[in-house]
Parts: structure tokens; sequence; C-alpha cells
């Protein structure tokens, strides 16, 4: 509540400064390194605003990149309806917490005129108010870098000229960069973003990424002279911070310990065994017990019917992006190729109990999932590297329903599976 009150008593101050002219505010674009964390991995950018009226300093940071974790929070996420605000600190707090992460900042101070730059503290104080802080967050489009290069183009009275870069990535190449760090995090966001995200970007999306709207700032003119000063760093990236591990003390049960110990062996585990690996070493078990058992006369392993089922419940999440939220990135997702709610109905078709009319529902997702795996670079999505392996398995799986005959010589259609 003392913060609350400082931060509204300084918005006071700010204002009298402005309206009596005592002062002019010096304005900054602070970027923020990225973080351990999947969500803090693309960095961050926010506003940091200096003034003095009579003699009291005055330093506050306006964050677009708050939201509230409430009990809605994932299922508002995941409907694409998740609400950001503009939240304000004393800059020495929001220092405090990037010195604590070990996170770098760099400071880039606006080279306005004396007019936009007060027109631009009194975008920050109006966008600050309870009525105006609220807006409904798009990682591409709408995000706390979009909103910094946003009011900052509101406020500039004279032409702001950005050179034209001749950009060749797409948002989805843009993101990978950040994801080198969290394959799986990398492998999930590529299973549930669309075709939209493969668009070539305009110079202006650079700025949804923190790194990449510095970089923009850096390059673009306002009136005819540089927008912003040279990057200077406030904090040093702390690499000694960044590898720390803390550990999780909150559950002190045995029960609370063994499942503290399978959560930290688990993470370790997927950061050791990325996702082409892990995908590429069950192709060959899945390939492999499949020969094994069908020496016995079966044609079906517990690893066939698990991956039908993982197939279905990752398909039908995709079809719950595409149609049934307000997540526009996640349309056109063509993943649905190969991954899709039918599979819970070809897991019923065991090789054995296939009538005709099934094998050929088998034949039908035989062709699909070979045409995606022959035209795997030239589909208008670009898919992860693992799905080749995927693709095979499936292949294997659909084949050997369609034609159980090639793969066993003991077979007995009167018996069951």
């Amino acid at each position: 509540m003392a913060n609350i009150r400082r931060v509204i008593f300084s918005f006071w101050l700010i204002l009298v400064a402005i309206v009596e002219g005592n002062s002019v505010p010096r304005i900054s674009v602070l970027t923020c390194s990225p973080g351990q964390a999947l969500y803090t991995g693309f960095g961050h950018t926010a506003i940091r605003l200096q003034d003095t009226l009579q003699g009291k300093a005055m330093d506050l940071v306006f964050n677009y990149g708050t939201f509230r974790f409430t009990e809605e929070f994932y299922v508002e996420f995941a409907q694409g309806r998740l609400d950001y605000f503009l939240s304000v600190n004393p800059f020495h707090e929001f220092q405090q917490m990037y010195l604590f992460e070990g996170r770098g900042i760099q400071e880039q101070e606006l080279l306005m005129s004396n007019e936009d730059l007060e027109k631009l503290a009194e975008l920050l104080i109006e966008n600050a108010e309870p009525k105006n802080a609220t807006f409904r967050y798009h990682f591409f489009y709408d995000n706390c870098s979009i909103r910094v290069w946003e009011i900052i183009k509101k406020a500039a009275s004279q032409p702001i000229v950005v050179p034209d870069l001749k950009v060749t990535t797409t948002f989805r190449m843009a993101i990978d960069h950040y994801l080198e760090p969290f394959p799986w995090g990398d492998w999930g966001i590529d299973m549930a973003l669309g075709a939209p995200c493969d668009q070539v970007m305009r110079t202006q999306d650079l700025a949804f990424l923190p790194d990449s709207l510095l970089f923009l700032l850096s390059k673009t003119q306002y009136g005819g002279a540089p927008l912003c000063s040279p990057a200077k760093e406030v904090i040093p990236i702390d690499d000694s911070i960044l590898e720390m591990e803390f550990e999780d003390t909150s559950s002190e049960s045995f029960l609370g310990k063994i499942g503290n110990e399978l959560f930290y062996w688990g993470r370790e585990l997927m950061h050791t065994l990325p996702p082409n690996a892990f995908f590429g070493i069950l192709l060959i078990l899945t390939i492999s017990s499949g020969f094994w058992v069908a020496r016995k006369g079966k044609l079906r392993t517990w690893l066939e019917s698990t991956f039908a089922i993982f197939f279905g419940i990752l398909g039908s999440l995709i079809v719950f992006l595409w149609f049934f939220t307000d997540h526009d990135t996640t349309h056109q997702n063509w993943n649905i190729l190969w991954a899709h709610p039918f599979w819970f109905y070809l897991l019923s078709c065991t090789p054995r109990r296939c009538g005709t009319w099934m094998r050929r529902i088998c034949l039908v997702q035989l062709v699909i999932s070979s045409f995606t795996l022959l035209l795997f670079l030239f589909l208008p999505q670009t898919f992860h590297v693992s799905v080749v392996f995927v693709l095979l398995i499936q292949i294997y799986m659909m084949l050997k329903s369609y034609k159980p005959f090639w793969f066993t010589k003991t077979l007995n259609e009167k018996k069951v599976a």
C-alpha cells in the first residue's frame, strides 16, 4: 500500500511539473535480457520516466507486461482471453528484481523534443489510470514491446522514419532463437501455432521482441535525427545467478520430497533428451518391438496404443485452439494432418479386428501421413523436425493395420489380438 501511495504521489508531482513547465522529463526505453523460465525467455521491455520537482527526484518504470495470476488464469490463457495491464513501480524495485534474477538491463534515452517528451509522459500517466490500464494481450501484435513502440510513435510530432531493413524472417523463426534453451517449450509452441506464424515479418513487426525493438529504435530517425541514444548497460547479465539451482523446500512431507525428486529428474531428462532424440528413440523402439511381437502373431504393442492416444489428445488440443479460442495465431494449424481426434477411433481398429471399411480408413491416414512426410518442406506451415519421426511411426502403424499379413505368418483372423 505504501508503494501505491508513493507512485500516486509521484504521478501528481509529474503532472504538476508538466503543467507548470518547471522541468522536462527524461524518458528512456529499458530492454531486459531473457530469464530462465519459459515465460521470461523472450526478454522484456519497459519505459523509465525520470523527473525532478522542487529538488525531489522521481524515477518510475511503466511496465506493460503485468498480469494477475487468478484461478481463471490458465483457462483465460488457453482461450486467448488473458488481459495484461500497465503497472507503475519505482525504478529501484524494478532494478532489484532483475538483479536478483541475474538478468541484464540496457537503456536507450529518447532524444525527442521537450514538448514530445512531456506529451509522452502525459500519455503514460493517462494509460496507467485504472480505466485505461488493461488490454487484451497478443504475443505478436500487442505485447509489452509493441505497446512501448506505439506510444512513442503516438507522442512524436516529428516524422518517425524506420529504414527498410529487408526482413526475411518469419515470426516462428524469430521466436525459435529464444527457445533454444527450452527444447520442449519450442516443441509445444510449434505444435500449437499455425500457418499465420510463418508469415514473413515487416520491418515494424520487429517491435514484438524486446531485443529486436532495441535494434529497431537504434535505426529509427526522428525528424531527421536519431530517435534515441546508443544503448548503455544499466545492469550486466550475471551468469552465475542464471546458472544457480534453487531447491524447492515448500513440501517437507515424504511424498512431497518424492514428488520434488521426480520433478527434478523429469526436468533433467527433458533437458538432456530433446524432442528429436526422444521421438527418434521411440521410432526405433516402436518398429523393433512391433516386429518382435509379430513373431508370436501379435500385431499391436502397448507402445503403439499409447501413441494413438497421444495423437488423439494432441489433435483435440489443436482443434480446440483452432476453432474454440480467440487465438488467431493457432488457426490453420496443419499439424492436424497427423494429430486429430479421429485417432481415438483408429485406436479401436486393431489389425486383427479391422473390417474392410476400417482398413480403408487406415489407408486414408496412411496416405495422408505419407504425403505429409514427402511434402514436409513444401507445406504452408513449418513443422517441428521431430514430426518426421512421428510420421514414420504413423506410417508403420497404419501399414500394419492395412496389410497385417505383411508382418506375421502366424496370423489367425479368428483369434483376438
